[in-house]
């Protein structure tokens, strides 16, 4: 059990700098006019209404977004839904990729915040169908910058503490929390003895570690 949550935990560190790494090449490739889209599709249908729903994520020419919108059919368009359903050669979810839609071209707006943009719509139609809407679209650099933020940190912090643990170690100071190894105040400069575990944390010195491991 241990060893699952272990590797569990890799996994979940690990998270971040995949997403990182997958925006990075998501900036790099929805530009200068290219990009593409994933499309799922489906419907489900129950005794009184027939429910179409999309899902499409999408990255063009320096934008990616998520949409979801869908038909809801009922009252006086059940009959309608039904024939749509009927007509479907596949009821459960498709998936299709296509050239993506321009996501700054082909819709208005009515939301934006900073380069963020988001609109929702659920309104009732004529003859008993309900068309609901959610959109949100950002560009990819900036998609890319947010998604690279929390690995850039890390690796310079990871950086500044390796630093740090060299600096104290060639004073005789333990690497992880800077307690003084030195068995006489001269230890490091005369080549004098040093103490091989740590009596505030524990942690053993590098070089006795390497001693005992031959």
């Amino acid at each position: 059990m241990r060893t699952l949550l272990r590797g569990l935990l890799r996994i979940l560190q690990a998270l971040p700098f995949v997403l990182a790494v997958a925006a990075v090449v998501l900036w790099l490739w929805a530009r200068d006019g290219r990009g593409g889209s994933v499309t799922r599709s489906g419907w489900t249908r129950s005794s009184t209404r027939v429910d179409h729903r999309v899902f499409i994520a999408a990255a063009w020419d320096g934008r990616a977004g998520l949409r979801w919108y869908g038909d809801r059919y009922s009252g006086e368009g059940l009959a309608r839904g039904e024939q749509y359903y009927a007509g479907q050669f596949s009821k459960g979810p498709n998936w299709e990729a296509q050239p993506g839609p321009r996501w700054s071209d082909d819709h208005t707006w009515p939301h934006q915040w900073l380069s963020l943009r988001w609109d929702y719509v659920n309104a009732p139609g004529p003859g008993g169908v309900t068309t609901h809407w959610r959109s949100v679209t950002a560009p990819t650099g900036h998609i890319a910058a947010a998604a690279a933020a929390y690995p850039v940190a890390r690796l310079l912090l990871l950086t500044a503490r390796w630093m740090r643990g060299r600096r104290l170690a060639r004073i005789g100071h333990c690497r992880r929390c800077g307690y003084d190894l030195r068995a006489t105040p001269d230890a490091p400069a005369a080549g004098g003895p040093l103490l091989d575990r740590c009596p505030e944390c524990g942690t053993i010195r590098q070089a006795a570690a390497i001693a005992a491991a031959h």
